[in-house]
């Protein structure tokens, strides 16, 4: 009855279960050592044969390999046979020696089974560990890929935006500054223009503080440049126009010194992309005092220094104005406000719809005065410091670009280094796996012809 049965054997018992069956003899690691012995000295004059050079790359060579190699020998070594059937080749003997080495005391089966355990244990999980180490490190590299791309995108955009701010293209950007600099002047006579036709709203503005307060409210600044223009700081300040004006000058270095064309420093180290991009592209910062400060008055009717900049030019007057305008701009506000929440007013000079006009036409000065473009250009002019540090923020963010694209650039060097270490590790496994397979078929078959051909199952995945 029990020959019908299968044998079933777990696979970390199945050297266990031999010894107690007394198949093998529990002494059989030290037996092992003399024929792995014999077999490192045999494999030192070996024929070329393609099936035994497919044998010996296996990852171990045991028992059932041997028997094959004997098998190729028989052919290779046919010319050496003697008329009683022996052979007298050397390679012949000693793998003959070998394969009754292994038979004594079924010594193979006790190798085989702690071979094919340490497979399924160690050798596999092993192999799938560096495999998906390799996968992994390839996954890795593409994300930091991904994330330089983003930085790239990002500072890109941090570039565009700061050129746009600036009104320059980014070849030439020292000669750009000056020459935008230099359109100062334009940019304040159209201001000047939107300023002087405000003269209604400042009018109205005064009349009305003068109605209700009983004294009236000056804005001198306003009222000066609706009257004179934008004259000198000095004229405002004194209440007289300079005899003569010396020019302030600005400087901005040679652009064809090569101060911005140092050689990139890469270091050693890796990228901190900590607080270099600015997201969105929105409108960058840079806080620094005027390096222009106005002096208490003149010691002649020269213009000169601080005195001699414009109004719309000059830092400390610029914030005067600036106040002017948000004082109306709220005084109207205010009005619009109070018209709205009733249908008659207590004293109205000018309809509603001049109010909503008025407001329009300062908003729309205070957003001139305010421009970003305009703001660059009067810190530029006004400070040294100011334009190198726009120039390095400049020149940081086209650095980054450098090397994101050159981390980009060893990243797929790196991806295609990994890819071809998995494609010659895929083979290794496979073949592992496969010899793994066929190393538990030569036991099942083995133990079966020891139990009358009863169907032998070893349990445990091979994967």
């Amino acid at each position: 009855m029990d020959s019908n049965y299968p044998i079933d054997i777990h696979i970390h018992k199945l050297l266990d279960w031999l010894i107690s069956r007394k198949i093998c003899d529990s002494g059989w690691i030290n037996d092992i050592k003399t024929v792995r012995e014999k077999i490192r000295h045999a494999l030192e004059d070996m024929p070329e044969h393609k099936d035994i050079v497919q044998l010996l790359s296996g990852s171990y060579l045991h028992y059932f390999y041997a028997v094959q190699i004997v098998n190729i020998l028989k052919q290779t070594e046919a010319d050496s046979k003697n008329i009683f059937g022996m052979y007298g080749s050397n390679r012949m003997k000693d793998w003959q020696e070998i394969i009754k080495l292994y038979e004594k005391k079924s010594l193979y089966l006790a190798e085989s089974s702690d071979i094919l355990l340490k497979n399924i244990k160690y050798e596999i999980p092993n192999y799938k560990k560096h495999l998906n180490k390799l996968e992994n490190t390839k996954s890795d590299y593409k994300k930091r890929i991904e994330e330089y791309e983003k930085s790239i995108v990002s500072t890109n955009k941090d570039i565009a935006t700061l050129k746009k701010q600036l009104a320059i293209k980014g070849d030439h950007i020292q000669q750009e500054l000056k020459d935008s600099v230099s359109s100062l002047p334009g940019k304040y006579a159209e201001i000047t223009n939107q300023i002087k036709d405000l003269v209604n709203s400042v009018n109205y503005y005064i009349e009305y503080s003068n109605y209700v307060l009983a004294s009236p409210l000056e804005l001198p600044l306003l009222q000066h440049l609706i009257s004179k223009g934008n004259s000198t700081a000095f004229e405002f300040k004194y209440k007289r126009a300079p005899s003569s004006i010396e020019e302030f000058v600005f400087h901005i270095e040679d652009p064809d010194q090569d101060s911005t064309q140092d050689v990139i420093d890469w270091g050693d180290d890796a990228i901190d992309w900590g607080g270099d991009s600015n997201k969105d592209g929105e409108e960058f910062e840079i806080v620094l005092e005027s390096e222009t400060k106005l002096e208490e008055g003149p010691n002649s009717d020269v213009a000169k220094g601080p005195d001699a900049l414009s109004i719309l030019d000059s830092p400390e007057l610029r914030n005067l104005l600036l106040d002017e305008l948000y004082e109306i701009q709220s005084f109207y506000k205010i009005n619009i406000a109070e018209n709205h929440n009733s249908d008659s007013t207590n004293i109205s000079i000018v309809k509603r719809e001049s109010y909503d006009q008025s407001l329009d036409k300062i908003s729309r000065t205070l957003a001139a005065l305010c421009d970003t473009q305009l703001v660059y250009l009067q810190n530029i002019k006004h400070s040294p410091s100011y334009l190198e540090k726009i120039l390095t923020l400049y020149n940081e963010k086209f650095d980054a670009l450098e090397k994101s694209r050159l981390s980009i650039e060893v990243l797929g060097e790196k991806i295609i280094a990994t890819d071809a270490d998995i494609e010659a590790f895929l083979p290794k496994l496979k073949t592992l796996v496969a010899n793994t397979q066929e190393l538990k078929q030569y036991l099942c078959d083995d133990i079966s012809k020891r139990y009358n051909g009863r169907s032998v199952e070893l349990i445990g995945k091979i994967e």
